[in-house]
């Protein structure tokens, strides 16, 4: 579940070089901002003598080759533009030509960065990331959604060595346009659960979101109601494959999967159990607002900007709750962001795509969706884990709303547990702000996979 414009706030980094010397290549600086460090990587190739285009990354925030708009070098000084992301780098060569010192500017603030030439771009150290050979089977799959035409998803089924049937697992990603992978920031968080859980024993089978990677369908106009009618194909498609137990199939959702794996449980009444990975009991709109809160207060804003940021929000959702047609909310969201004193200073085109993210038919619906109605038409075991320093989903709230949400319901199977020092990754952590995510080597707790792989096997029917 990602912080609204969370991308627009954190990328407070960019640049580019120009210069007398040679401005073609790789250059590489560090920006520091609010505490953080962000790795900024420029890729600058030359079309003619005079004439560059040049490309940039952020590792830490997963942004990858952003086009620049403008490259301009006049004798010692560089200019470059990046008019998506509203900002721009200024800078003048070094003597020797090997660094270019200067300024970003982004909106209305202005850090010094400086570029030096490199002979690669830094690589993000991610040592849980599995390599091979591999003790199990891999293959490529295809799933056919029957209850939606023109979907089909394609996932790897990852199947232990030896002879089955296995128990097996069902991974549903959280929100964004999650691939199989679930790549989160460089982490492969799906990747590694599955070569974990498979060497455990566990037939694993991970998926692209509809409209992602391989599968087919229309991400943009889907909703959390989609991606469960995607899950639920998904687990018939493991019931009748014969390397799988048919009656030890489990869910384990992450985040917005935690909303989707109970919808599917409410379905399917032979499932071995779910797990939810920093799942949420309450609605959508509570939990961005909290959120947000949350996440501001961590990145050091103060209390005046984050209340007037909540009012804000409250504002945008009231709008989206009381009007249907999405030009008109439109129109009255672009209202309330002038009546705010923390919208009237954003840049048009945040306030733009912020407007067109809550306008979205997935926000829209999980804004006001609430998860105690399939909590409580839940019967399978349950187990419900999150990270004390869970910024995303607040924590002991969310623990406790799905606790009782299922056992209001009459579930008799209900496990919780609170890993301390974890965020909503399950990365051990310092704040559990989502500015760590990709300064973290661990990509997903070991000891919170051992103890989720140890209730999977206490669970697996004899």
């Amino acid at each position: 579940m990602n912080r609204l414009v969370l991308f627009t706030t954190l990328l407070m980094a960019a640049g580019a070089a120009g210069a007398t010397p040679n401005l073609a290549g790789i250059w590489q600086g560090k920006l520091s901002l609010t505490g953080i460090t962000l790795t900024v990587i420029l890729n600058i190739k030359a079309d003619t003598k005079n004439s560059f285009t040049a490309s940039m990354s952020v590792p830490e925030q997963g942004a990858q080759d952003l086009p620049a708009d403008t490259v301009e070098q006049t004798g010692q000084k560089v200019r470059i533009e990046f008019k998506g992301i509203n900002g721009v780098f200024e800078g003048t060569f070094s003597k020797n030509g090997k660094e270019i010192t200067g300024n970003w500017t982004q909106n209305s603030n202005t850090l010094p960065l400086t570029f030096k030439r490199a002979s690669h771009p830094e690589v993000l150290v991610r040592p849980q990331i599995p390599k091979p050979p591999f003790p199990y089977k891999s293959e490529e799959v295809t799933i056919k959604n029957s209850l939606d035409v023109g979907v089909t998803l394609s996932g790897t089924l990852t199947i232990p060595e030896g002879n089955g049937p296995f128990p097996a697992i069902l991974l549903i990603a959280g929100s964004g346009p999650n691939n199989r992978d679930e790549n989160v920031l460089g982490h492969p968080i799906f990747l590694v659960l599955a070569d974990h859980f498979t060497r455990c024993g566990f037939a694993v089978l991970r998926c692209d979101k509809r409209g992602i990677g391989k599968s087919t369908g229309n991400y943009a106009m889907a909703t959390t109601m989609d991606f469960a009618s995607d899950a639920e194909a998904e687990v018939n498609y493991l019931h009748n494959l014969p390397e799988v137990s048919p009656g030890n199939i489990f869910l384990i959702g992450h985040s917005e999967g935690g909303v989707i794996a109970p919808i599917v449980a409410t379905k399917i009444s032979w499932l071995a159990g779910i797990v939810l990975l920093a799942g949420t009991g309450e609605p959508g709109n509570k939990i961005l607002l909290e959120q947000s809160r949350l996440i501001a207060a961590a990145e050091g804003e103060t209390k005046d900007q984050i209340n007037l940021n909540s009012i804000l929000s409250k504002s945008l959702y009231a709008i989206l709750k009381n009007e249907a047609d999405p030009v008109k909310a439109a129109v009255e969201m672009k209202k309330a962001f002038k009546r705010n004193a923390a919208g009237k200073l954003m840049p048009e085109a945040q306030v733009n795509a912020t407007i067109e993210a809550l306008n979205s038919p997935w926000m829209r619906f999980f804004l006001f969706y609430d998860p105690q109605i399939a909590l409580r038409k839940v019967r399978c075991p349950v187990l419900a884990v999150d990270g004390s320093l869970d910024l995303q989903v607040p924590p002991v709230k969310n623990l406790k709303a799905i606790t009782e949400g299922l056992k209001k319901g009459g579930d008799k199977d209900v496990t919780t547990h609170l890993f301390p020092g974890l965020n909503h990754l399950f990365q051990p952590c310092k704040t559990g702000s989502p500015i760590e995510y990709a300064h973290i080597p661990t990509t997903f707790s070991p000891e919170a996979m051992e103890y989720v792989t140890q209730w999977l096997k206490d669970h697996v029917r004899k």
